[in-house]
C-alpha cells in the first residue's frame, strides 16, 4: 500500500493469508491499487474455485505463472487465460504416462517430460517435472503459436492418490470445497491407507460465527454430493472450529496419508 504497488506476486495461499490479514486489519483490497496478482509455487491461478475467491478478495485479475526450482519458468499465461503457454524457444516439452513412460495423445492427461534448450550452468534433458497436464497445441485467440497446457497444471503424480480404485487429485478436492462460501478457504484430507476400509476424511472450517449451524450442516451436506457425483466417492466431512486449522505463509500442507 505504502508502494502504491500494482502487481504482486506469491504462491496462491501467501495471497489468501495476505488477504485474510487485510480483512482483520478493515482493509478493503478491492478498494486498492493491486490489479494484477501473478501466481506461482502450487496450484491456485488453475482451481476455478481458488482463482474466483481471490480474484474476489482482492480485486484483481489472476495470471497463472508456472516453472520449478531445478528448470526455471518454462509458462506463463496469457491475458485471454485459456491456457497455460509453454515457452517453447527455451523449452521442449513431452506428456508420458507416468506408469509406461510412453508418450500420451494431446487432450490427454500426462506427466510433464522437460528439455531445457539454453541453459549451460544447469542442463536438463528430460526432466520428469511429476506435474501433470493436458496438451492443447491449437493457436491462441492471442496470437502466440506456444503449445499451452489446457487448464494449466492439473496436479502431480505423486500428489495423487486412490480411494476405492478412484484417482483423485487434491486440486480437485481444493474446487469443491473452496466453491462453498460457508466454508473457509484453509482445508484438510485426510487419505486413509488402501484396503484399511477408513473413509476419506475432509476437515473445513467455518467462513465465521455469522454462519449458523444449519447453513453449515446444508453446506456439509452440498460438498459431499459434489464430490460423489463428480468423483463417484463419499467422503466423510468434519467441520472444525474456527481457528483450528493450521494457516500458511508459503506453500501449504494440506494432503495427510495414513
Amino acid at each position: 500500500m505504502e508502494y502504491k504497488a500494482t502487481v504482486i506476486c506469491g504462491t496462491p495461499t501467501y495471497m489468501l493469508f495476505l488477504g485474510e490479514t487485510a480483512r482483520k486489519m478493515g482493509t478493503s483490497l478491492p478498494d486498492r491499487d493491486i490489479r494484477i496478482l501473478i501466481l506461482a509455487g502450487e496450484p491456485g491461478a488453475n482451481v476455478p474455485a481458488t482463482k474466483k475467491t481471490l480474484e474476489k478478495m482482492w480485486g484483481a485479475t489472476c495470471y497463472d505463472d508456472i516453472g520449478s526450482s531445478e528448470i526455471s519458468n518454462f509458462g506463463f499465461e496469457c491475458t485471454r487465460q485459456k491456457g497455460t503457454h509453454i515457452i517453447e524457444s527455451m523449452f521442449y516439452v513431452e506428456s508420458i504416462d507416468p506408469e509406461t513412460l510412453q508418450p500420451v495423445a494431446d487432450g490427454e492427461v500426462g506427466e510433464l517430460v522437460i528439455t531445457n534448450l539454453t541453459y549451460e550452468s544447469l542442463p536438463l534433458i528430460r526432466f520428469r517435472i511429476k506435474d501433470l497436464v493436458r496438451f492443447d497445441r491449437s493457436v491462441c485467440d492471442c496470437g502466440r503459436s506456444f503449445l499451452r497446457l489446457d487448464g494449466g497444471i492439473l496436479g502431480r503424480s505423486d500428489d495423487m492418490f486412490q480411494f476405492a480404485g478412484i484417482n483423485v487429485f487434491p486440486s480437485a478436492l481444493e474446487n469443491f470445497i473452496r466453491e462453498i462460501d460457508e466454508f473457509h478457504d484453509d482445508y484438510q484430507i485426510h487419505a486413509p491407507k488402501q484396503g484399511s476400509g477408513n473413509p476419506l476424511l475432509i476437515k473445513v472450517e467455518p467462513r465465521g460465527k455469522a454462519v449458523s449451524l444449519e447453513a453449515l450442516q446444508l453446506a456439509k451436506q452440498r460438498l459431499i454430493d459434489k464430490v460423489k457425483l463428480n468423483m463417484t466417492i463419499t467422503p466423510v466431512v468434519e467441520i472444525v472450529k474456527i481457528g483450528e486449522l493450521p494457516r500458511f505463509e508459503a506453500k501449504a500442507k494440506r494432503v495427510f496419508r495414513a
